[in-house]
């Protein structure tokens, strides 16, 4: 089964949680606190790998989670760091936020990776907050949760060129005879029901990948036939190698069958419109096709256009155009290059975000800011010392000041995420 979109959720790994523990030893009096950090959980990444050629097995299992920090432990035993999780996609897949619809990254090459969600940091053991005034903090911090994401994984297959036409026309006998590649070949239409990737080699040391598409009818951009499924793998190629059947009953039918293709491509992307095109007429072997070879290659140039005779079956004309497709290849290298033009000396611009905001709720006063949420879910808050810790935080970052500015009254009830508290001026 070829799957070239997914969805999946990814959850990193959530950190330990800090320890609250106290020196216990013979002849060691008041030893004092000693908990240990809890371990950081592990990083989700995402990494494209040449050897996987499709999405099923994140189909199958669409539901990825990286291993959790371990808990602190006396002595000042930190906690082990989870264990990373590396994903690995084909080369050529999209990642997309399902959330915002934004590309987050396109691993176009093999061993690319992306940190795709960040595990959460571990929990500071209560040995870590003792000082001159707080001799024996009996409170630790808890662990962060890891990032939680939904991806959307698509695929787009990376090959130098892709060989397209109608169903029938001979492409995959086409990528059978010029590479390794094994496609189905049977006739009768559809036959090839997922894109196929070959090497094709020109000489000693040159090569370019071959890809299948299957095949196109009109209406295709519109969802007809196998519809826009696979159109979206030949917009990475450099070259389109248009296959027409030379067998068709006019050269009318045959230019009619090359305009409607096209017109397909057209209408999907406008990418496709500029591709370096090959024009293949295939069967030439057959006398019904030779008999009107010239008048089809007249109708072509009418349109500004050469044609390649081949056949698939004898291999006729197909050392001419592997030489062709490279040469081509190469060409739409050179014009990628010289079209991207050294670009001047970037200005970052950097915008301001406050640490927190103060909304007003009917009554209530809901204070969002990373800053803040984060210390409301590291303490337990019922625990008298771990509240006074997070109240001396919370006024010197400023918070209690720019409440009193919105004009807050004692008594009044303060929300920081799923946490509400009283306020009272000390």
């Amino acid at each position: 089964m070829f799957i070239d979109e997914v969805i999946i959720n990814v959850k990193a790994g959530k950190g330990g949680n800090g320890c609250v523990s106290f020196r216990r030893e013979r002849f060691v009096p008041k030893g004092g606190p000693d908990g240990g950090d809890g371990g950081k959980g592990g990083n989700i990444y995402i990494q494209a790998d040449s050897q996987i050629k499709t999405l099923i097995e994140y189909y199958r299992k669409p539901h990825r989670k990286a291993e959790n920090g371990e808990n602190g432990s006396s002595h000042k035993k930190n906690g082990k760091n989870g264990n990373d999780l590396f994903l690995k996609v084909p080369v050529g897949t999209i990642l997309e936020d399902v959330g915002d619809g934004n590309i987050i990254a396109d691993l176009s090459q093999s061993e690319e990776r992306i940190c795709i969600a960040c595990g959460g940091l571990g929990g500071k053991g209560n040995y870590r907050f003792k000082n001159s005034i707080r001799r024996s903090p009996k409170f630790a911090q808890r662990g962060e949760p890891g990032e939680e994401k939904t991806i959307k994984l698509n695929l787009k297959l990376v090959a130098d060129a892709a060989l397209i036409g109608f169903p029938n026309v001979g492409k995959s006998t086409l990528l059978s005879k010029m590479s390794a590649a094994k496609p189905k070949i049977a006739d009768y239409p559809f036959t090839t029901l997922e894109p196929h990737l070959g090497v094709v080699s020109v000489n000693e040391g040159n090569q370019f990948i071959l890809s299948d598409t299957p095949g196109l009818i009109e209406g295709a951009s519109r969802g007809a036939g196998l519809g826009i499924r696979f159109l979206k793998h030949i917009e990475r190629t450099k070259v389109i190698v248009h296959v027409i059947d030379g067998v068709r009953l006019s050269v009318n039918n045959i230019m009619t069958d090359y305009l409607a293709i096209r017109n397909e491509l057209n209408h999907f992307s406008s990418s496709l419109q500029g591709k370096k095109e090959l024009l293949v007429v295939n069967k030439c072997d057959l006398p019904e096709v030779k008999e009107k070879i010239e008048k089809i290659e007249k109708a072509f140039l009418k349109e500004g256009k050469n044609i390649i005779s081949v056949s698939a079956i004898t291999g006729e004309g197909l050392p001419e155009l592997i030489f062709q497709i490279f040469q081509t290849i190469k060409l739409a290298e050179r014009n990628e290059i010289s079209s991207v033009l050294p670009s001047g000396d970037k200005i970052t611009r950097y915008q301001y975000e406050p640490p927190f905001i103060i909304r007003k709720e009917g009554k209530k006063f809901v204070i969002e800011g990373e800053r803040v949420v984060r210390l409301v879910r590291q303490f337990d808050l019922d625990n008298p010392q771990a509240l006074k810790y997070f109240q001396e935080k919370i006024k010197s970052s400023g918070v209690e000041k720019a409440l009193r500015k919105k004009g807050i009254q004692e008594g009044d009830i303060v929300r920081i995420d799923n946490k509400e508290f009283y306020f009272f001026l000390r």
